[in-house]
């Protein structure tokens, strides 16, 4: 096989696309510019099939590498480029091999693929973009893996102190990974001073790969909206400084998002995501986190701290079933945010939740049957206040069931069965029986004068005043109180 060496010395005053595949003997490619200044080399439609690929030794002056639709047949590496003005773009090239961009530091590095064209496949190549300083940024966009990995893995952007651009209306460059399928992607110890975009893009992991990680990073804002996580996210001792963006995250079959020793001290949204898990441990919240029309199959709060409150409008709005579910620490904590935003719907809605989560852990502990009983009758007399039809079934339920007892203990206290009235007796006495203020006139003439059967008609009395009280409690839901 030929091998290339291509020297920018050599093509200093030559037309560069014309000279670009002049041949030399040796291992690899070497581009070595010498003291060229000012100038860009430009590669187009040409196919390098050497055994190594290498960048090296460029001094520091303005320059400009650029590929497009090129295709690597060889490994690619850029061997401690320290040049702060140098770009490096890579344009709908195809990668048979892997690709290595590691302890560099120069202005910008740009790989971009347009989804329509077919070098935008890579199958089976690892990307390595590691210990790097970028004077700008770097840009990853339409990039689509099949198996593979990519390591992104120390990089600092800027390198500049937050308290510099925090709160400056200065537009800054934005560091982009976006409208990508990344295989077995790993983002850790990473520091970002500029925006961060992390939007549209699908991930995945093979069966020997952990999951995504996304790791000791610092975020001056972040944007990690319309992403498909895939089935795992995990972001540890991570510090978001600005703005930060999980919108739209859909993946409720099988993402799980955990969030571990995290700073989040800008403003934090989590708004219209489909999850199917989303796990918050040992978490602070500076400025207000919105989870607003979101739908979660599980979440979970563990050592949590909203120091300026967060809005949790209409989650779960259309799958409450699943909120049975959820521990009762995160439905507690879920209810005050409600109630500190005034929220008095949802609130009521979650408050419910909670009692039915201490009713769960209540049931187990079979001790405490006081509370356990109290939880009973609240739930099935109008499912702690939220329901109305519950109430009206309990007063009928309870007031039918001590009915029947009470014609039956009075039939036996006189060892009489005609005492039974016929159907259209049966449901008038009925209703007699249920009316609370009818105590002294009872259906069954003379069964005052029997005790059990004045014990059931006593006791129905009470279930039914209960019941009327929990029907009246739940459509009073909406007053000021929540009844």
């Amino acid at each position: 096989m030929d091998q290339y060496r291509v020297s920018l010395n050599a093509l200093k005053y030559t037309n560069l696309k014309e000279k670009s595949e002049i041949k030399f003997l040796g291992d690899i490619v070497v581009f070595d510019n010498g003291d060229l200044f000012s100038q860009s080399i430009i590669f187009e439609n040409k196919t390098f099939n050497c055994g190594k690929l290498i960048f090296e030794n460029f001094t520091d002056a303005d320059f400009t590498i650029k590929l497009n639709d090129c295709i690597f047949d060889c490994e690619i590496e850029f061997e401690k480029l320290i040049n702060s003005k140098l770009e490096i773009i890579f344009i709908n090239c195809l990668f048979k091999k892997d690709f290595n961009f590691n302890q560099n530091k120069i202005k910008t590095l740009k790989l971009v693929w347009y989804i329509d064209n077919k070098n935008s496949y890579l199958t089976n190549i690892k990307i390595s973009i590691s210990s790097n300083e970028f004077e700008m940024f770097c840009n990853i966009k339409g990039l689509n893996q099949l198996n593979g990995d990519l390591t992104f893995i120390g990089n600092v952007f800027l390198k500049q102190p937050r308290e510099i651009h925090l709160n400056s209306k200065t537009n800054y460059t934005i560091c982009e990974i976006s409208n990508s399928k990344i295989s077995n992607g790993c983002f850790n110890n990473n520091k970002f001073y500029l925006p961060f975009d992390f939007t549209n893009n699908s991930l995945y992991y093979d069966d020997h790969y952990k999951g995504h990680t996304f790791k000791n990073n610092l975020f001056q804002k972040a944007n990690f909206s319309k992403t498909d996580f895939g089935k795992i996210g995990d972001f540890f001792n991570c510090d978001f400084f600005g703005t930060t963006l999980f919108d739209e995250i859909k993946n409720i079959e099988n993402t799980k998002l955990h969030f571990r020793r995290c700073k989040f001290l800008g403003f934090t949204h989590f708004d219209s995501s489909e999850i199917n898990s989303l796990i918050f441990e040992y978490i602070l919240f500076e400025r207000n986190v919105s989870f607003k029309n979101s739908n979660f199959n599980f979440i979970k709060f563990e050592e949590m701290k909203f120091e300026k409150g967060a809005f949790f409008d209409d989650l779960n709005k259309n799958n409450s079933t699943v909120i049975v579910n959820w521990n009762r620490t995160t439905l507690r904590e879920i209810k005050r945010e409600l109630a500190n935003s005034h929220n008095q719907i949802d609130y009521l809605r979650f408050k419910a939740y909670e009692l039915n989560a201490y009713k769960k852990e209540v049931d187990q502990n079979k001790l405490n049957w006081k509370d356990s009983l109290i939880l009973y009758f609240n739930e099935d007399s109008n499912y702690f206040g939220l329901d109305w039809t519950k109430g009206i079934r309990f007063i009928f339920q309870w007031s039918f069931i001590f009915y029947l007892l009470y014609i039956i203990s009075y039939s036996a206290s006189i060892n009489d069965l005609s005492c039974i009235p016929k159907t259209e007796d049966f449901l008038v006495n009925y209703l007699k029986f249920t009316n609370p203020l009818s105590f002294l006139k009872t259906p069954l003439e003379n069964s005052e004068n029997y005790f059990f059967p004045l014990l059931f008609l006593s006791v129905s009395k009470i279930f039914v005043s209960y019941g009327i009280y929990q029907t009246i409690q739940a459509f009073r839901k909406f007053g000021v109180n929540g009844g």
